[in-house]
């Protein structure tokens, strides 16, 4: 028994590939959308298909007298058309490397059946037979545009105004989009959260926030936290359509134009954004995040920003460290222009008990940023 998603995953396949292997013999092909309608509706058995429409039907006949034999496809010219239309999406934009394994695995079984029927001496979908000069789709850049994401500011305000839409549906989900942001779950986990389960990285504010919503709206016989106002689960229509309107009340109309915020989802990458930008870790931001650090570093790499002066000032300061010698060497500034002589201290006088006098007297002109370590922390100096 084929599922519902694998019945339409095969039917989309062939109907993709069928109209490829055709010889029109002069005939004008027939609309692209009324082929597809009719397709659909042939491959598609029992009570799934559908009677064709007059149209539909001079298409069938069309597809039945132009299709080329099975035995057409051990061209490899052929099976590279074929290979080509797989690659394609429906509006003639490049497939993701994952749908069209999807489409070709689909089209390989039904050559396989071919092989096994003697229609075909082998497959030419194989990866063994993949046509020479031909190659798959490379996987696209998956990382996030950064023009998606606002400010702290922005995210936090935009969160808040859920409070002013109607009387309780936007404060339903004031702590829904908080949990999104400041925990960066993805919505379906959030929808999915309950009283039990409740254990997530939460700052104060999204403590707060969630504490008031539970004291005001309470949880289900399940102890599920988010529930619409009838105590059903909540869809993702819905919390795409409260989005929008956040959007609208937020946003300036040429933000709106754009893509700032577009999707309750950006909401999560903010969140991500904003634990990178502040120095937390990769490892535990993708631990929190639920990734690897692989995809972490794929999909926010371009996002993250505001850390040169950081760095610079991290460069710096290991530049200014390595003027200085080892105390048991004797201190002295390397640097020519600051002009001052060092009184060196041998390292028999460094373990003495006038060592903090001796010290005292040498670091008495040195300049002020510059702080001496106590004997035994490997004798360097030290940036305050």
């Amino acid at each position: 028994m084929v599922s519902a998603k694998s019945r339409i995953s095969i039917v989309e396949s062939l109907t993709c590939v069928i109209p490829v292997v055709v010889s029109p013999n002069g005939a004008a092909p027939p609309d692209p959308d009324v082929l597809r309608a009719a397709l659909r509706k042939e491959l598609n058995q029992g009570a799934n298909g559908g009677e064709p429409d007059e149209d539909e039907a001079r298409v069938l006949t069309w597809i039945a007298r132009a299709s080329r034999p099975v035995s057409a496809l051990g061209d490899p010219s052929v099976a590279a058309d074929v290979l080509d239309a797989l690659a394609r999406k429906l509006d003639g934009s490049p497939a993701s490397p994952s749908y069209f394994s999807r489409r070709r695995r689909v089209v390989h079984r039904a050559l396989g059946y071919a092989v096994r029927k003697k229609r075909l001496s082998a497959n030419p979908l194989s990866k063994a037979a993949q046509p020479e000069g031909w190659t798959p789709p490379e996987a696209p850049d998956d990382a996030l545009d950064y023009r998606t994401i606002g400010s702290p500011e922005l995210v936090e305000s935009m969160i808040e105004a859920c409070r002013t839409l109607g009387i309780t549906q936007g404060a339903r989900f004031r702590a829904f989009y908080g949990c999104m942001y400041f925990s960066m779950m993805r919505p379906s986990e959030v929808a999915a959260l309950t009283l039990s389960a409740c254990e997530l990285p939460a700052p104060p504010e999204l403590v707060a926030m969630l504490r008031e919503h539970i004291a005001r709206f309470g949880a289900g016989p399940d102890g599920r936290v988010f529930r619409s106002e009838r105590g059903n689960p909540i869809q993702a229509s819905t919390w795409w359509q409260v989005w929008q309107k956040v959007r609208a009340a937020s946003l300036t109309p040429g933000q709106l134009d754009g893509p700032l915020m577009i999707q309750p989802y950006c909401l999560r990458h903010a969140g991500v954004t904003r634990r990178l930008n502040e120095g937390v870790d990769e490892a535990t931001v993708a631990a929190w995040a639920g990734h690897s650090v692989e995809v972490l570093r794929r999909i926010y790499h371009h996002s993250v920003g505001g850390q040169d002066e950081i760095l610079i000032a991290r460069m710096d300061a290991h530049r200014r460290r390595s003027l200085w010698g080892r105390i048991g060497d004797g201190i002295r500034h390397r640097a020519a222009s600051a002009g001052i002589a060092w009184r060196p201290l041998a390292p028999a006088q460094l373990a003495s008990s006038q060592v903090r006098g001796r010290l005292a007297l040498v670091t008495k002109s040195a300049p002020s940023r510059i702080r001496t370590c106590a004997h035994g922390s490997g004798g360097r100096c030290s940036l305050p």
